[in-house]
């Protein structure tokens, strides 16, 4: 799966409602999370993301920011510093050391169903199977874990985890891809409704910057 639609993916999902409780089902912790997000206008967080497969583990760490409309920008600070960036119309993704930038179009009419999701033009339950998972446990006995699968196939990925805390934050996000490697983003510091200005979204690319469109 590339990195641009994991994290767009990721994006998503990122917050959650109410915790489940006793006698509460998968599907009402997804229609917390919708209502979770309707509500928010911005959030901020610190991330950190485990890239596994049968050869490697990678790990990485940084910031995010979100804003409505449509706007969001990962910022990686460790071990290299790489800038994801959607404003509304098209993405960025720049990698700094390789003095490369991919920038792509956003078409709402022809989106992924992931961006869809992330500029509110659908429901979870409406694209993926909602269910607890069973072949692995959450981090924390005390949260609740989530799994949802795409009720359409999709080429990028095959199913994602979502768990819940009992402060109604998501702790981690895993999504897997139909190679067996499964990409692990783990949230701290969230804050909602934070005070994003619209300048964080500015990202300025330097002139021997080489750009690829998609």
């Amino acid at each position: 799966m590339s990195e641009t639609a994991s994290l767009l993916l990721v994006m998503l999902l990122l917050q959650a409602g109410p915790a489940p409780g006793p006698g509460s089902n998968p599907s009402s912790v997804i229609q917390a999370v919708e209502q979770k997000y309707a509500g928010l206008k911005s959030l901020s967080a610190s991330f950190s993301q485990s890239y596994q497969n049968a050869e490697q583990r990678l790990e990485e760490s940084g910031t995010l920011v979100l804003k409505k409309p449509g706007r969001m920008y990962w910022e990686y600070h460790k071990p290299t510093t790489k800038h994801f960036l959607v404003d509304g119309k098209k993405s960025i993704f720049y990698v700094p050391e390789d003095k490369q930038a991919i920038v792509s179009e956003i078409d709402l009419d022809d989106a992924s169903v992931p961006l869809l999701l992330l500029f509110g033009r659908t429901g979870i339950e409406q694209n993926f199977q909602v269910s607890w998972e069973t072949e692995e446990a959450p981090r924390s006995a005390e949260n609740a874990l989530v799994r949802l699968t795409p009720r359409e196939p999709q080429g990028e990925f095959t199913h994602v985890l979502l768990e819940v805390t009992p402060s109604a934050l998501v702790h981690r996000l895993t999504v897997f891809d139909p190679i067996g490697s499964r990409n692990d983003y783990v949230f701290s510091d969230i804050r909602e409704n934070a005070n994003v200005p619209d300048r964080s979204f500015n990202l300025k690319l330097p002139k021997d910057v080489e750009l690829i469109k998609e």
